[in-house]
């Protein structure tokens, strides 16, 4: 019962870190494209290899679970 129970919280901080990361590259993503409209493409190019970054982690967990 407690496996049980211990196995569930773990699915569900899983779930809401998930959550948190997509989150994080929307969020991302359109500070992205702003930086782009202010002619700011050295930190736009550096938001995308966040972008990237977070998208391997969000697999990798989905994948894990």
């Amino acid at each position: 019962m407690m496996v049980l129970i211990s196995t569930y919280f773990k699915e569900l901080s899983m779930s809401k870190e998930i959550e948190r990361l997509k989150r994080d590259k929307r969020e991302t993503l359109y500070y992205q494209k702003r930086l782009l409209k202010k002619g700011k493409s050295d930190l736009a190019y550096k938001m995308q290899k966040k972008v990237d970054y977070i998208t391997e982690t969000i697999r990798f967990m989905q994948a894990a679970s």
